[in-house]
């Protein structure tokens, strides 16, 4: 008995290159390693708060867990935002509200802004981690995805090692309470060129893939695709019909 005839499935795209994956993996574990930087820059810089802005423990304690308390609940709305407008709009974003955070701990020695500061970090910052992991998952699906994971969490960890040591390897910084922000600062602004870098890899990326997945190519071979859009096209590049009959034959 013959077998029911199935739909023709469309062919499978092959993987990007395993080159432009890693780079895809260095980019954004370079945007982990800022966001870690940022998240435990406080504790190196408790005593100059506490010695030159008279911050309580309260106070400092304060700075660091109020980066958490938007993760409460922000890390489900992003994976939501995450799902509707994909992961590059979506690290940008996220990655602007980290910087934008560190900006504003670091604009003004007042207790209240540096808290709006750290509290606007911690609203980009959860979800700049689940944006990360949902690209990692999408360019190694299938293909060492737990080893990967453990490459990129690696590098996050040693952004909350730099961050830690920093009174060690930029004592220059700890002279004035502003200094170590800015070194955060900056880590927030490379987190955001992270994100961007990514936007410009996945757009290399899916632009070719996209074509293909159309039937498009190479100009020379999108020829045939045109010619057989409709036979007037094909008489009249060989010559053998003349464009006043091609117009008619269009309007018919």
């Amino acid at each position: 008995m013959a077998e029911p005839a199935t739909a023709a499935q469309p062919r499978a795209l092959p993987p990007p290159p395993a080159v432009l994956r890693w780079i895809v993996v260095a980019v954004f574990s370079l945007a982990a390693f800022s966001s870690n930087y940022l998240f435990d820059c406080v504790g190196p810089l408790a005593r100059l708060l506490s010695v030159q802005l008279g911050f309580s423990n309260a106070d400092i304690g304060l700075l660091q867990a109020v980066c958490s308390l938007p993760n409460l609940g922000m890390v489900l709305v992003g994976g939501i935002v995450i799902d509707r407008i994909g992961e590059r709009r979506s690290a940008i974003i996220f990655a602007s509200l980290c910087l934008a955070g560190a900006g504003l701990t670091a604009l003004s020695p007042r207790l209240g802004i540096m808290v709006a500061g750290r509290l606007l970090y911690g609203l980009g910052s959860g979800s700049l981690s689940v944006a990360i992991n949902t690209a990692i998952a999408k360019w190694f699906r299938g293909v060492r995805v737990s080893f990967v994971f453990g490459v990129s969490l690696t590098i996050a960890r040693l952004g909350s090692l730099a961050s830690q040591t920093s009174p060690a390897w930029a004592r220059w910084a700890y002279a004035w309470w502003r200094g170590p922000l800015l070194l955060a600062l900056a880590a927030g602004l490379l987190c955001l060129v992270s994100a961007c870098c990514y936007w410009f890899l996945e757009s290399r990326a899916v632009r070719p893939r996209r074509r293909r997945r159309m039937g498009l190519g190479r100009p020379a071979q999108v020829q045939p695709v045109l010619l057989a859009a409709h036979p007037a096209v094909h008489l009249l590049l060989r010559g053998h019909l003349p464009v006043p009959d091609l117009c008619a034959e269009v309007l018919h």
